[in-house]
């Protein structure tokens, strides 16, 4: 973890045991979701002009390989655009059957589409492309709630409406208040008061990473899960931690920083 002036990043943004177990997220450690984790940067005081400061350059992806697929969901407007594009994601989530343990991981993009997923990364990352792909610049969110075990989740920004606008395509939610609602302003903008309150409380901290769909050292490994997910998924923890995460020198799994 890096905390220099108070810019805090890498695994560690959420505190030390949700860095135990974003180290030991499933997908695999050289995969372009590590590389993810590793970059994440805590949003605060300290960081919060290096994501909202400037207007971002949309990146140019008449080259990807879903560019052609995305364009089904440009619509009149960038809202309705991203409208279009949660329902298909939402749709693929609430119809996807597949145990975890049958589950494949990561990817390129195509192959995430292809194969479909539930998976909330996965699932962003996807989203993420498909905006890029109809000029609509995307990041990725990731949050957590400190004080219960377990209670994050992943989802995206998208630059809109002359604006950050946070967008969880697992579940099909658009942030939305006369304007986009940005991952900065979601707390006071009480939209979260309508959801239950795990899904509220995991908005108490907020991580960014920016994505380069076209970063040709992105390594895009496919990964199946691993035993401490599959434990996890198969443990009653009530919000606590259950794996020694608070002992850094018990990991699972050998890990990068």
């Amino acid at each position: 973890m890096e905390n220099k002036n108070n810019i805090i990043q890498g695994y560690d943004v959420f505190g030390k045991t949700y860095g135990f177990m974003l180290r030991n997220d499933l997908h695999d450690i050289d995969s372009i979701e590590h590389k993810l984790m590793q970059k994440m940067i805590l949003l605060n005081e300290a960081s919060i002009n290096l994501f909202y400061k400037k207007i971002p350059t949309p990146y140019q992806m008449n080259k990807h390989e879903l560019y052609e697929f995305s364009q089904r969901f440009k619509k009149d407007s960038e809202y309705l655009s991203i409208k279009a594009l949660t329902e298909y994601t939402k749709d693929i989530a609430d119809n996807y059957d597949i145990k975890l343990e049958d589950m494949e991981f990561g990817g390129k993009e195509s192959e995430i589409l292809k194969r479909q997923t539930d998976w909330c990364f996965d699932m962003a990352r996807l989203a993420i492309v498909i905006l890029d792909c109809i000029g609509i610049p995307s990041r990725f969110i990731f949050i957590a709630n400190p004080y219960k075990a377990y209670h994050g989740h992943v989802l995206l920004e998208a630059y809109y409406e002359n604006t950050w606008g946070l967008v969880d395509p697992l579940n099909g939610y658009i942030f939305y208040n006369d304007k986009p609602v940005s991952a900065k302003g979601i707390i006071q903008s009480h939209l979260l008061d309508e959801y239950d309150k795990d899904y509220h409380d995991s908005f108490l901290n907020i991580a960014i990473a920016e994505y380069d769909p076209n970063d040709k050292s992105n390594v895009y490994n496919v990964s199946k899960c691993n035993e401490y997910t599959y434990k996890l998924n198969n443990a009653q923890h009530n919000g606590q931690w259950i794996f020694k995460e608070d002992d850094i020198t018990d990991m699972i799994s050998e890990s990068k920083e």
